[in-house]
């Protein structure tokens, strides 16, 4: 049984909920946080396969603020067309198209500042512009690769990955909500470190370390590879897939919190 790399993480929130929804076949509703970051992840699946593009588009006297001028209108008319694509899913959580729009804009904005401000020092560095530009541009973004590993039993797609020089791979998933303190949350570092494993596997090379993207925080933290993490997402993926071939419905977590906001919380404890 190949497993999708995300049941990983799920497993790690709260194996109970897995196993309702994966083996008892329990459905949920879709939550209004769940539409807005489906939203948000289309947004930058977009904006990453219009950057070709763009980057092609920039002339030899461009300006930064010429540059920037280029990415704010194409990131505003992406957005704007993925918001209006999804215009059944948020009436069914009550969210409208504008307020969708307006929420979203504030990162997507604060992201073609950044993009255009790097692009910009890059031409400026070297010199290219157009098509020169783009074959010499390090790293390149892609979005959404689907990769599979059948030595790990393992399946996904990684959000986005960072194409350095000889072609080096780095996995970076896009995650909305909030942001720990220090490092990243336990379930998307295993989410990360599993992708890495497969790329590895894939690629034949040493990826030893991935990144967490906090959309909502603008920050990206890296997490490292090492033997033991190797070992510890290895366990894990046995557990999950052990749970998901078992007949006993697992306990519930020891952290209620995590109950509160659940969509199958009046199915679980009726059970």
């Amino acid at each position: 049984m190949m497993l999708s790399v995300t049941m990983l993480s799920s497993y790690i929130y709260c194996p109970r909920k897995l196993y309702l929804e994966r083996v008892l076949k329990f459905s949920k509703f879709p939550k209004a946080a769940m539409i807005k970051g489906t939203i948000r992840h289309h947004a930058y699946d977009a904006i990453i396969n219009e950057e070709e593009s763009l980057i092609k588009s920039i002339q030899n006297n461009e300006t930064q603020n010429s540059i920037f001028k280029k990415y704010k209108y194409k990131y505003f008319a992406l957005l704007k067309e993925v918001v209006k694509k999804n215009k059944k899913s948020l009436k069914s959580v009550n969210l409208g198209l504008v307020d969708t729009f307006n929420l979203n804009w504030k990162y997507i904005e604060k992201e073609s500042i950044n993009r255009s401000q790097e692009i910009y020092l890059y031409k400026n560095k070297t010199g290219y512009f157009g098509e020169t530009l783009w074959d010499n541009l390090t790293p390149k973004i892609k979005s959404e690769k689907r990769i599979f590993s059948t030595n790990l039993s393992l399946r996904g797609i990684v959000d986005q990955i960072e194409v350095h020089e000889k072609g080096l791979q780095i996995p970076i998933e896009l995650k909305t909500g909030k942001m720990p303190q220090e490092g990243v949350w336990l379930g998307h570092k295993y989410q990360i470190g599993a992708y890495m494993l497969m790329l590895n596997e894939k690629m034949n090379t040493n990826i030893d370390y991935g990144y967490i993207k906090y959309l909502d925080y603008g920050e990206k933290r890296k997490v490292h590879m090492n033997p033991f993490f190797r070992d510890e997402i290895i366990e894990i993926k046995d557990k999950t897939h052990n749970l998901l071939n078992s007949k006993i419905i697992p306990d519930y977590v020891e952290d209620k919190n995590k109950c509160i906001s659940c969509e199958l919380k009046q199915k679980c404890h009726s059970l």
